[in-house]
């Protein structure tokens, strides 16, 4: 799945019948086998005859791939120099392209064991998916473990919501909406308007709340509720009503639609009040 945009829009397009279930990868940047996963890439690149290959030597991409995963050096907060042993190294950027790339060729061998679920969504290691019984998901589980050397944490939806990513998935009247998703664990924290990062950075921070506010929706009051309660985070973390005006917002999921679009005026609560948010 490319984005979360996208999974709104497919998720109302299905009834809401049947079994709902969330399938979470335990671990699953250190499950990851290296090796194997390494191998899988040399396949793919040099004896897929869809792939065009590399205008490099087997052997040194080989080598290449190995630095970037077993002799990739991490700091601890004492910094102290270590090196990654087992798994991919967390938050380094090769090791989330291998361990997508592991997971690509696990579900290819999936799809060609069992019959795929009515609706299968993945973004990183977090899944959603959707049968018509409780045993079909079971057995998606077990298949899957069986193809790999991940494990999986499997969790049935009894209830008439579900969050995934930042969505709120509500199951009524046999039909899939959705709305923003609000941890309770929430404290109204975001990137300061004070931090180190640039001008640029922050106005994507605040586009993206507006585009949430708009794409997760159920109704336009409900948009218009979440622009007002994004407009307080983002002033409470030191922006001001200036920063947050007329942002170039795309309101279309093919990004062909751009609005310049004002958050509401505001102003900054007190501090009890903030953390609260």
């Amino acid at each position: 799945m490319g984005s979360s945009i996208k999974f709104l829009t497919t998720m109302k397009e299905y009834s809401s019948k049947g079994v709902i279930a969330s399938l979470d990868v335990k671990f699953r940047f250190t499950n990851v086998p290296v090796d194997e996963t390494i191998q899988l890439i040399l396949d793919q690149v040099y004896t897929n005859n869809s792939t065009p290959p590399l205008n490099i030597l087997e052997h040194a991409y080989l080598i290449l791939l190995e630095i970037c995963t077993k002799k990739a050096p991490f700091s601890t907060n004492r910094r102290n120099v270590h090196i990654q042993k087992d798994g991919i190294l967390m938050g380094f950027h090769p090791g989330i392209l291998l361990a997508n790339f592991y997971n690509d060729v696990i579900e290819e061998h999936f799809y060609a064991r069992i019959n795929p679920p009515v609706i299968y969504f993945r973004y990183i290691n977090n899944t959603s998916v959707k049968s018509p019984f409780t045993e079909c998901v079971d057995e998606l589980c077990r298949t899957f473990e069986e193809c790999s050397s991940l494990r999986f944490m499997l969790e049935h939806r009894d209830k008439d919501y579900f969050p995934f990513l930042y969505n709120l998935v509500l199951t009524a009247e046999c039909v899939f909406d959705t709305a923003v998703h609000t941890k309770p664990t929430n404290l109204g924290l975001c990137l300061k308007a004070n931090s180190e990062r640039t001008d640029r950075y922050k106005a994507l921070t605040i586009q993206e709340y507006i585009c949430r506010a708009f794409f997760h929706r159920c109704s336009l009051t409900e948009s218009h509720n979440e622009l007002y309660r994004i407009t307080q985070v983002v002033v409470n973390n030191s922006y001001s009503n200036r920063k947050t005006s007329q942002q170039p917002v795309n309101i279309d999921e093919d990004n062909s639609n751009q609005q310049l679009i004002s958050l509401p005026a505001t102003t900054t609560l007190p501090a009890s009040t903030s953390a609260n948010q």
